[in-house]
């Protein structure tokens, strides 16, 4: 009996060693990266000196722009082939950004990420679907139709270098159901419709790496039926938050040691990017749905260093940071703000205040490798 207690002491020793070997930040900086790195342009409060304040110092701490569609789609007008003014707008396009990459991302879904995506007018965005619209598949000839007359002017009009035609669109649908069905059957379409239109521009849909609705098995399976229908596995990824863990400490140490690997290993063959993540470096807190995590300034760094180590590893194409600068002053601005938009405020590599976080000057030094 001693000698069994003995052996299960070693092995567990053993264990715990080989864990925190895995976990380990290599803190070195490398001669170069893979990967284009940079940020949405999300604003930190709701005025315009916000928004130019944002997109003039973003672009200067990266070599990629991130220009994220996630608001509706004007139906109406896309069916009709016209791309207007309060789109093109908000588009940033590649002339804007000299020297830089630039991705464009659209959502096919509403936020519930299922259901279709609602109406963007010059009304307003994120608007309820017009009675024409309500009850149309993802696969009805017309959604398909306006759909791509959107994504094709979309892309001519800021020529990407990159462009997501759906977003985190692993995360709630469930296989073997009819809806899933009709949206595998509109991805087919508009993927292939769209790289034979744009040969040179990589197609593709990001995807979550957790889900609220979904085992990891039932989510990496889901996740296997959309690789016919995309150029790369674009992972949107917040590990801060582990949903089976509401109440958790942020450390690095406990991310898991299979973390990006298990969807880069969907296809090892395809070019592998994060769509976009962040990082809390303040606690986060939402009573409603009992979550409560322990976030710091210095867990933040961690993960900006485990992170781009990892992405060299692996060779990636690219990493965009959502968001640039907390957004408390915005938050502040909402008299009920949803619970979800709490989610995000404090993953900036600027605190509310604009001060710099220790993550802010890691993400100096990787930026100022070369990209080979």
């Amino acid at each position: 009996m001693k000698k069994l207690i003995i052996f299960l002491l070693i092995v567990f020793i053993n264990l715990f060693y080989s864990c925190n070997d895995d976990i380990k930040i290599d803190e070195s900086i490398p001669d170069s990266r893979s990967f284009y790195m940079g940020f949405t342009g999300f604003p930190y409060d709701l005025s315009l000196e916000s928004v130019d304040t944002v997109f003039r110092e973003v672009v200067i701490l990266g070599d990629i722009y991130l220009n994220h569609f996630d608001k509706g789609i004007p139906w109406d007008e896309s069916l009709k082939d016209e791309l207007p003014e309060f789109v093109k707008n908000d588009l940033v396009r590649k002339s804007d950004i000299p020297g830089h990459k630039l991705f464009q991302t659209i959502a096919i879904t509403s936020t519930t990420r299922e259901d279709l995506a609602n109406y963007w007018s010059a009304d307003g965005e994120d608007l309820p679907l017009p009675d024409k619209w309500n009850s149309k598949s993802f696969d009805d000839p017309e959604v398909i139709k306006a759909y791509l007359n959107f994504c094709r002017n979309v892309i001519e009009y800021a020529k990407p270098d990159y462009f997501a035609f759906a977003i985190e669109i692993n995360a709630s649908f469930k296989r073997n159901t009819t809806k899933w069905h009709s949206y595998l059957n509109f991805a087919d379409t508009v993927y292939h419709t769209l790289k034979k239109e744009f040969p040179d521009i990589p197609i593709l849909q990001t995807m979550q790496d957790q889900s609220f609705n979904k085992s990891k098995k039932e989510l990496l399976d889901l996740s296997r039926e959309l690789l016919p229908y995309t150029d790369m596995i674009a992972v949107s990824t917040y590990p801060y938050w582990q949903y089976k863990y509401p109440k958790r400490n942020a450390e690095v140490k406990n991310i898991s040691q299979d973390w990006l690997y298990e969807m880069r290993d969907l296809d090892p063959d395809k070019p592998f990017a994060i769509s976009e993540t962040g990082y809390i470096a303040e606690d986060l807190i939402m009573d409603t749905i009992g979550v409560y995590i322990k976030g710091t300034e210095e867990s933040q760094k961690d993960y900006t260093q485990l992170m781009f180590n990892r992405l060299n590893e692996m060779g990636a194409k690219f990493v965009c940071w959502f968001v640039y600068r907390d957004y408390d002053m915005l938050y502040e601005k909402f008299s009920n703000p949803p619970f979800i938009f709490k989610v995000w405020k404090d993953t900036g590599i600027k605190d509310g205040d604009g001060k710099r976080r220790k993550s802010y000057y890691n993400w100096e030094k990787w930026k100022e490798l070369p990209v080979k």
